[in-house]
């Protein structure tokens, strides 16, 4: 069976937003805690590659953050904490990222991928 993998929390950890008003540009750095658990639901432990969580903004990779290789036992579940530092020029760029604020949501997804055997 695929293990089963599930975003537990999503938390802003920094945000800081300048304005150059000389230059002409936005600087943006964010910063987000990502809860991450992994259920292997076999009889036998489960060996995993390095890899690489990824977060999405209208479907553009606006962040990514690397996974160790590891283990997980049998039936086990196994947290990760990842402290992800977003891309913040290419969430600027999107155009609809202005009409998201305003609106009070910002789509977000999460993308993993755990390889092993």
């Amino acid at each position: 069976k695929h293990p089963v993998t599930t975003v537990d929390s999503l938390k802003l950890q920094d945000f800081d937003l300048n304005l150059d008003i000389a230059k002409l540009r936005v600087d943006l750095n964010i910063t987000l805690d990502v809860d991450v658990s992994v259920k292997n639901p076999n009889k036998v432990g489960f060996k995993y590659s390095n890899t690489t969580a990824h977060l999405n903004y209208r479907g553009q990779l606006i962040g990514e953050v690397p996974i160790i290789a590891g283990e997980i036992s049998s039936g086990e579940t196994k947290g990760f904490n990842l402290t992800l530092t977003v891309m913040a020029d290419r969430l600027l760029s999107n155009s609809q990222l202005y009409s998201d604020i305003t609106s009070g949501s910002l789509p977000l997804n999460t993308f993993l991928i755990i390889s092993g055997k």
